[in-house]
């Protein structure tokens, strides 16, 4: 995305892999434009909604690497597959903070799950994008 400010510090990683590189595009711009409607103390239903196009990408994105992980043994595929449910629960614990009005807890929170999906790709999706890309 031109012009994007990635809300992950050092910057959104590439994998090498075009489509998967798209979809981390669009998670982390859809992180930041959360966690700026959370800044300005956006009303609830506009949170929810950003929340909910945040899910349904990040669900949409762990879907089709899943697809690319039934190609790998389960050695090398089983602990992506459970990052994928652990991120997963994150962003559903973070809907609950929400729907409580739990504004400043919530900000933090969702500080630390950008945080962890840096670490994500780090771990996971950068040795992925190596396989991808040696097929």
């Amino acid at each position: 995305m031109k012009g994007h400010k990635s809300v992950i510090p050092e910057g959104m990683p590439s994998i090498g892999v075009p489509g998967l590189d798209d979809q981390h595009l669009e998670i982390d711009a859809l992180c930041g434009d959360l966690e700026r409607a959370l800044v300005i103390r956006a009303r609830p239903g506009v949170l929810m909604s950003k929340y909910e196009w945040l899910a349904i990408a990040l669900k949409h994105h762990f879907a089709e690497e899943e697809v690319l992980l039934d190609r790998l043994p389960d050695t090398l595929n089983r602990a992506h597959r459970e990052e994928h449910r652990r991120l997963t629960g994150m962003i559903d614990q973070l809907r609950d903070g929400l729907e409580r009005g739990d504004r400043e807890k919530w900000l933090w929170r969702h500080h630390v799950f950008v945080g962890e999906m840096a670490q994500h790709y780090a771990r996971f999706d950068r040795p992925l994008g190596d396989v991808i890309r040696s097929w």
